[in-house]
């Protein structure tokens, strides 16, 4: 067991290693190409950085506490306490960051309820729950950011922001429907290849256990979806829309310290423009593609391009993250509660 861990934070410490040194070194080209100094960079007040890493944690817990809800509403989950469920969570953000389009973090839950007795298909089902609600909440900010671009005149954003959001909502409503008739199963197409290579026995024990997990999950799908408290359904709407609220209040108090007269509205958008083209699957994090887009929604409301602000934006919300989640995920795999049942 003790290996084990060590391998664990070895992997954890290379990981951190490369997908921060990647993010780095595409901020630090910007700096260069766009004429950033270090001195612009460092200005930010103690009090904007103090504010900025309050609304980090908030996020970051207010993440943990949705999948304490979804979490709980699994069969067997007795055994899932809060304070386990929010440490995971947040760990798992870590895989997240260092991941194109934002991927990995769900393996790293659904291991977790695995460990604590939840079936197969249930576990990928709340891992699925909270990025259907991720998915919505982001998509509605994005086609604000679309409308309020088109009444800027700003054709360019608006469509590079359309492109990247309606296939990603479309794709997670026609899933969401198809688990809620339980209809989401392995292709036969799969089935046939694995036999080829595999082998008829394991191929029928991996059916088993496929079968296993698409119908938990099918019922778990129609559970959650059919007769969900409303009270847990609409929590977890107000959390979802509290993580995309204070993910705008980030990047408004950057602007405030550069003088920047902003509101809430228009600093939420902007963020999610720019998490709508980041999430192509291209660097760790949407390094560089989300500053670019940031830029061009920016340049089109105030005539200006502020890298700057974009830069310390990225860092609080990329870099703090990133930081907070590692040591969460370190101290989660040490836990008694990660590693046994």
């Amino acid at each position: 067991m003790s290996n084990n861990n060590s391998m664990k934070r070895i992997n954890i410490r290379k990981a951190a290693l490369l997908g921060a040194s990647i993010s780095l070194a595409v901020y630090l080209s910007i700096s260069i190409i766009f004429g950033v100094k270090p001195k612009e960079i460092l200005s930010l007040g103690t009090e904007a950085i103090v504010i900025s890493i309050i609304l980090v944690l908030c996020r970051l817990i207010i993440q943990g506490l949705r999948f304490h809800i979804i979490a709980k509403q699994l069969d067997n989950s007795k055994k899932l306490d809060i304070s386990s469920n929010i440490m995971v969570r947040i760990g798992s953000e870590f895989i997240s960051l260092i991941t194109p389009s934002y991927l990995g973090g769900e393996a790293i839950r659904i291991a977790f309820l695995r460990k604590k007795g939840i079936k197969t298909g249930e576990a990928i089902w709340s891992s699925y729950l909270e990025i259907f609600y991720d998915v919505i909440f982001a998509s509605l900010a994005s086609l604000a950011a679309i409308s309020y671009a088109v009444y800027l005149g700003n054709n360019q954003i608006a469509i590079l922001v359309l492109v990247t959001t309606i296939p990603s909502l479309a794709f997670f409503l026609t899933v969401t429907i198809l688990s809620r008739k339980g209809k989401v199963k392995l292709p036969e197409i799969v089935i046939r290849i694995l036999k080829r290579i595999a082998g008829k026995r394991i191929t029928n024990a991996v059916e088993i256990r496929i079968k296993e997990a698409t119908e938990s999950y099918g019922k778990a799908a129609g559970s959650f979806l059919g007769s969900s408290s409303i009270k847990n359904f609409t929590a977890l709407c107000i959390l979802s829309a509290m993580k995309v609220i204070l993910a705008g209040a980030i990047f408004l108090v950057v602007l405030q310290e550069f003088g920047v007269e902003s509101n809430l509205f228009i600093s939420t958008i902007l963020v999610y423009s720019s998490i709508a083209i980041s999430s192509l699957p291209i660097t760790p994090g949407g390094s560089g593609l989300s500053e670019f887009g940031m830029s061009l929604f920016l340049s089109s409301i105030y005539n200006q391009k502020l890298w700057s602000a974009i830069i310390i934006w990225r860092m609080l919300s990329y870099y703090l993250p990133l930081i907070i989640s590692a040591l969460c995920l370190i101290i989660a795999t040490n836990k008694e509660w990660v590693n046994k049942n």
